[in-house]
């Protein structure tokens, strides 16, 4: 994914470590991790960027009381980058180099989907009154689906897929060993076992 700069898609049931997978890919590069958290209802201004109303009326007040009296310029002034505040994709775009975790997209609303079709297509956003920003380094994307509903095909397209599954029981010991040091070999076995067993019952 990272060769081919294209965005990486994980998919799996809830707790395989997808989520996982993006924080240490940030660590070992190391890059910063931005992580935009999914959810029913997530708009552009949440997601992307947002214009600070009240910075820009405030602009207005200050210039008007200065003497400006020409409406198109003042139109202008107030539709510029100070105004504009960052959310997490357009500070993976601008930002230092990124890890962008696009987390649990199959819990956003469909519509949502087709404003990240730029971003992961051509790693920019194009905001109508200020004009198109592009990724001077683009970011690593790492986006993680549960499955809770299909994600759309045009997304799929753009992107590397990969299916994360459980751990069988000799990878888990390792991970239990990596992320304990110093566990005893008997412990970690027995956790391994008792896991795996209510895994086996709960599927």
């Amino acid at each position: 994914a990272m060769a081919m700069d294209r965005p990486l898609f994980l998919e799996g049931e809830p707790g395989t470590g997808k989520t996982e997978i993006a924080k240490v890919l940030a660590k070992m590069l190391p890059r910063h991790l931005v992580r935009l958290q999914c959810y029913d209802g997530l708009d552009l201004s949440a997601a992307a960027y947002e214009w600070n109303h009240a910075k820009q009326l405030m602009a207005i007040r200050l210039a008007e009381a200065a003497g400006e009296r020409d409406r198109d310029a003042l139109e202008r002034g107030i539709y510029d980058r100070r105004f504009l505040q960052s959310r997490p994709l357009l500070q993976a775009l601008e930002g230092e180099p990124a890890v962008l975790l696009i987390d649990e997209l199959d819990r956003a609303d469909e519509p949502f989907e087709a404003f990240l079709l730029e971003i992961l297509a051509d790693f920019q956003v194009t905001i109508p009154e200020l004009g198109t920003i592009r990724a001077i380094t683009p970011p690593v994307v790492i986006i993680t689906s549960n499955r809770t509903r299909e994600v759309h095909d045009a997304v799929r397209r753009r992107c590397l897929y990969h299916w994360v599954d459980y751990p069988n029981a000799e990878r888990e010991l390792a991970i239990v060993k990596s992320r304990v040091p110093g566990i005893s070999a008997k412990l970690s076995q027995q956790v391994v076992r008792f896991v795996q067993a209510v895994r086996d019952k709960a599927f």
